[in-house]
């Protein structure tokens, strides 16, 4: 599937949520049109996308609606409860862009295309603080993930630079719009190197102050730069 240029994927759109490609997702379902989305896409073989919900309209984002760039994944129900509600786990594939608007009710289907990093050769030549984010992630699953064969299993399944990256920024980044930048930076080593800026000091949690900076710098509309730029 993921050859395909374009696929149709199912979307629950949820707030301050931004879900990574390499980590697992587990999801509380008590609306009806939730679950049905849930087992149409088990029955069917489709994937569902988590996105990072607009909570506040724009010039170009409607409210309530979801971000283009978000994460597909195949559900797995883990449990149904006796009032309807269902536990499920989102197991992610890889990153998309939804496309096209296919349906709205009873849940949203869209077209959608698979975005892939772009390669470069000093994401594999180069550390860029890599060393020092898998440090933190260690840190944070031993005083986060109490049973201690959970917590190696957790760690023995981060195996390269892009699940370390994503690791850290689903579980350790708390900002919801700085996730969505990492999310929709197709390079490795910029990722790196935000996530090393961030945390600056070694700590769990990210600086304040630089995460507001980059969402500043980011906010710049690109058409306006020459004229800015120019004053």
């Amino acid at each position: 599937m993921v050859n395909d240029s374009f696929l149709t994927v199912a979307v629950l759109p949820i707030p301050n949520m931004v879900f990574f490609p390499n980590t697992d997702l587990p999801l509380y379902m008590a609306d009806p049109r939730h679950i049905q989305m849930v087992q149409d896409c088990i029955a069917s073989g489709r994937l569902m996308a988590v996105s990072l919900m607009d909570i506040t309209s724009g010039h170009t984002r409607l409210r309530n609606s979801p971000r283009a760039i978000c994460t597909v994944g195949e559900p797995v129900v883990l449990s149904e409860n006796e009032d309807g509600s269902i536990k499920v786990l989102l197991r992610s594939h890889f990153r998309v862009k939804l496309l096209t608007l296919k349906q709205s009710l009873p849940y949203m289907l869209y077209t959608a295309e698979h975005i892939p990093d772009q390669r470069c050769e000093s994401d594999f030549n180069q550390d860029f603080g890599l060393g020092k984010l898998h440090g933190l992630l260690k840190r944070w699953a031993k005083e986060n993930i109490d049973d201690s064969t959970e917590r190696e299993n957790f760690l023995n399944s981060i195996t390269n630079a892009k699940e370390i990256v994503d690791a850290v920024s689903m579980y350790m980044v708390v900002d919801s719009e700085i996730r969505q930048l990492l999310l929709e930076n197709v390079h490795l080593s910029e990722r790196v190197q935000m996530l090393a800026t961030l945390f600056t000091n070694s700590f769990q949690s990210e600086d304040i102050h630089i995460a507001e900076a980059l969402k500043r710098f980011e906010s710049i509309d690109k058409e306006e730069l020459p004229r800015k730029v120019a004053h």
